[in-house]
């Protein structure tokens, strides 16, 4: 999130087109990122909302990259998230396929008990 914001932040100071212009709660300036502004929460919280309905590939489309940085950043994000939920889905597989061997051998003792 602070990344997204600082991303906008220098779009903002070099007069590029950036998120910041175009939050629905704006447009805002890179001075209202700053410590101390009336807007700093509202914009780190756009750029948390952003950050995981980016993450999660949810996506909504309200707050979109505006600039070639801004669109480089939102693939690593997109790309991070996709590398976090593939290791989500591994752990949990191999949980479940460990159960399914436990419950093997334990089947396998209990026949040659019988």
């Amino acid at each position: 999130s602070c990344l997204w914001v600082f991303i906008g932040r220098q779009g903002s100071m070099n007069d590029v087109d950036n998120w910041l212009d175009r939050d629905m709660k704006g447009p805002f300036t890179y001075r209202d990122t700053y410590q101390g502004s009336e807007y700093v929460g509202q914009i780190y919280l756009g750029a948390f909302y952003f950050c995981f309905t980016t993450m999660s590939s949810v996506g909504y489309g309200d707050v979109v990259p505006s600039n070639s940085m801004e669109r480089i950043f939102t693939i690593f994000l997109e790309f991070t998230g996709s590398l976090v939920f593939a290791t989500i889905i591994a752990a949990l597989t191999s949980v479940v396929t460990s159960m399914d061997t436990n419950q093997r051998k334990i089947a396998e003792q209990l026949d040659s008990v019988a």
